[in-house]
Formats: C-alpha cells, sequence, structure tokens
C-alpha cells in the first residue's frame, strides 16, 4: 500500500475527508483465477491464492513474473495518479517536503528512510490541523457513551460475556483452520522449491559443462589463430628490417649528394653576398654624401627662414604696439568725455535742486502769508507783505 501510494492518501482521507475522498483513491482490484494465469504464463513459482488476498500490488512484486505491458501500464498510471492527489493535498497543507515520487517507486520499490520521513512531516501537519476536530468527537462519542450506559446499561454486560465467549470460540477454529492450512502450504512450497532446485542445478550442471566445452574449443582456436598471427608478424618484422636498411642506405647516399650540392650553394652564396655587401657599402657612402649636402641646404633654408621669421616678428610688434598707443589715446578721450559728461549732469542736478528749493522757499512765503491773511482778513498790510516777499 505504500508502493502505489494508498496508505498515504487513505492518511489524508481519514483526517480530511473534503480534500481528498476515499473513492478518488486508485485501489487495484483483486485478480481471478484466469488473469493469474495469463499473467503468471503457466509459471507456478508465485502461489496464487496468496497474490489473490494480497491484491494487484503483490503480483507486481512476486519476482517480475508478470509479462502484460498493458496492465502494467494501468498500474503505473495509476500510482501516478495517487501520488499526484498526494502532492496536491501536500501543497494545500503545507510545510510538507515532495520528497516522493512516483517514478522511483516503480523502478526500485519503497525506500523505507524517505517514506518513514515524509510521515512524520505528514502526521505533524495533520494533527496539528485535526487537533479541533479530534476534540469535538472525543466529546460528541463520551456523551453518547454516557447516554447509551444510563439507558442500557443493566443488559449489556451478561449479553457481552456471552458475544465474547461464542467469538473467542469462533476466533479460535478460524485460527486453527488457519494454521493448518498455512502449514500444509508451506509444506507443498518447500516440496515444489526441492524439486525445482534439483532440476535448476542439473539445468545449471549441463549448461556448466556445455560452457567449459565452448571455452575450450575457443581457446584451442585461439591459441591456432595467435600463433599465425605471430609467423606473421615475425615475416612482416623481417621485410620491414630490409626495407628499412635499404632506405638507411638510399637516405645516406641522398644525404652526402645534398651536402654536397648545399656546400656549393652556400659558396655561391658567401660569394654573391661579399658582392653585394661591396656594392652596399657604396650606395651606403653615396648615400651618406647625399645626405651631407642635404643637412647643409636644409640649414641655410633653416636660417633664411628663421631671418624672415624674425622680421616678420618685429614688424607684427612694431603694429602691435602702435595700435597698443592707439587703444590707449581712445580710451584716455572716452574717460575725458565721460568726466565731462557726469560733471554736466551733477550741475544740471545741482541747479535743479537749486531751482527747487527756491520754489519751496517761496510756496513757504506763500503759505504763511496766506495764513495770516486768513487771520486777520481786515486791513490791508496782506498786499504789502505778498509784494515784499515777491
Amino acid at each position: 500500500s505504500f508502493g502505489d501510494g494508498r496508505a498515504l492518501c487513505y492518511l489524508f482521507s481519514t483526517y480530511l475527508p473534503d480534500w481528498l475522498p476515499a473513492e478518488s483513491i486508485y485501489q487495484p482490484s483483486v485478480p481471478n483465477t484466469e488473469d493469474l494465469a495469463v499473467l503468471l504464463d503457466g509459471d507456478e513459482e508465485a502461489d496464487i491464492e496468496t497474490l489473490r488476498s494480497k491484491g494487484w500490488c503483490a503480483v507486481y512484486e512476486a519476482g517480475g513474473c508478470i509479462d502484460d505491458q498493458g496492465q502494467l501500464k494501468a498500474y503505473r498510471e495509476g500510482i501516478r495518479h495517487n501520488f499526484s492527489l498526494l502532492h496536491e493535498c501536500a501543497g494545500r497543507l503545507g510545510r510538507v517536503p515532495q520528497m516522493l515520487s512516483p517514478d522511483d517507486f516503480i523502478d526500485g520499490g519503497v525506500e523505507a528512510g524517505a517514506v518513514h520521513l515524509y510521515l512524520a512531516h505528514l502526521a505533524n501537519r495533520l494533527l496539528e490541523l485535526s487537533r479541533e476536530d479530534r476534540a469535538a468527537h472525543l466529546i460528541t462519542q463520551a456523551l453518547r457513551q454516557h447516554v447509551w450506559e444510563k439507558k442500557c446499561g443493566p443488559f449489556v454486560k451478561p449479553a457481552a460475556i456471552v458475544i465474547q465467549k461464542y467469538w473467542r470460540k469462533q476466533l479460535a477454529c478460524r485460527e486453527v483452520a488457519g494454521l493448518r492450512r498455512e502449514a500444509a502450504l508451506a509444506a507443498e512450497r518447500a516440496f515444489q522449491a526441492a524439486q525445482r532446485a534439483r532440476e535448476r542445478a542439473e539445468a545449471e550442471a549441463a549448461r556448466e559443462a556445455e560452457r567449459l566445452a565452448i571455452a575450450a574449443a575457443k581457446e584451442r582456436q585461439r591459441i591456432a589463430i595467435a600463433e599465425e598471427e605471430r609467423r606473421q608478424r615475425v615475416a612482416a618484422a623481417r621485410a620491414a628490417e630490409q626495407a628499412r636498411l635499404e632506405a638507411e642506405a638510399a637516405a645516406q647516399r641522398r644525404r652526402m649528394e645534398a651536402e654536397a650540392a648545399a656546400e656549393r650553394e652556400r659558396l655561391a652564396v658567401e660569394q654573391a653576398r661579399m658582392e653585394a655587401e661591396a656594392a652596399a657599402e657604396r650606395d651606403r657612402l653615396a648615400a651618406e654624401q647625399a645626405r651631407r649636402e642635404a643637412e647643409a641646404a636644409a640649414e641655410q633654408e633653416r636660417l633664411a627662414a628663421e631671418a624672415a621669421a624674425e622680421r616678420e616678428r618685429r614688424k607684427a610688434a612694431e603694429a602691435a604696439e602702435r595700435m597698443r598707443v592707439a587703444a590707449k589715446e581712445a580710451a584716455e578721450r572716452e574717460r575725458v568725455a565721460r568726466a565731462e559728461a557726469e560733471e554736466r549732469e551733477r550741475a544740471a542736478a545741482e541747479a535743479a535742486r537749486e531751482q527747487e528749493r527756491v520754489l519751496n522757499t517761496a510756496a513757504t512765503s506763500i503759505q504763511a502769508a496766506w495764513r495770516g491773511y486768513c487771520v486777520q482778513r481786515t486791513d490791508g498790510p496782506l498786499p504789502r507783505l505778498i509784494r515784499r516777499v515777491l
């Protein structure tokens, strides 16, 4: 049940039935006798009754004896379906690592450590979420138990004693019958296993003898082939050695001829090099003479250019000095004109202030005379005063 994911899915369905209903979990069907006969292909090594009692999972774990790709594919798809439901619910639950894969279970079987670790994480989360639900169920169950004991308590104990006595007797009979049946099956399986072991040992001995005979024949053939190859290698080595000696002699002759030709060529090259060096020396002396003449001409041109540049520089300096003097004179004239204009502006402003002061004085006198006139009103001193003021 761990191998096909049923047990883990049923744990979720028990604690969280709304998330994972039990009917959505893949449950391998129990095979019948005809299906087992087809699947086992006549192999009696597996116990059919045991496989039927344990379901398809036991069939697929029975030594790999199934040879039906269609049913094997359906079984694997069912395992992937269960694990997809498991991972979906674990993702909704949270804090449960996805450390189990259906491919691992299909290929190599259940790995106990991984299942234990996954169960520990899953139990921690399920018990944490279902603590309140379990508390409510316990309270309801205790209440119902109390009501039932209060109502039917006096009649329960005698009936329970009779039922337990009968049930224990039936369990003992079933256990004895099961032990007898298991002993008979074990004896039959042991006899069949011994017979199959003897047949396998005989077949293995025959195969071993045949294998040894084939190996001896192959060894003799290998020795003959190796001897033939050795003779061929010796002949080839001798021929190669002869060819090598002839090639070395020819190479020695060619090397000596090449050395003589190289010596002649070296002498010719040395003669040509000496002639080329003499011609180069003559060319060098001529080039040196031309270079000296060119340097003398260049020195004369440089001196003439420096004299012309000095004359131009002096002319430019004189022109610049004349322009500087003219600019200074113009600036002085402009400064004098600006000073005269400022002086005229100051004089005009002073005259305007003086006229304004006179007007203010006259206005003050007029106002005082008018006030005196307004006070006296009767005689004529006011016109005389006004004429005196004016």
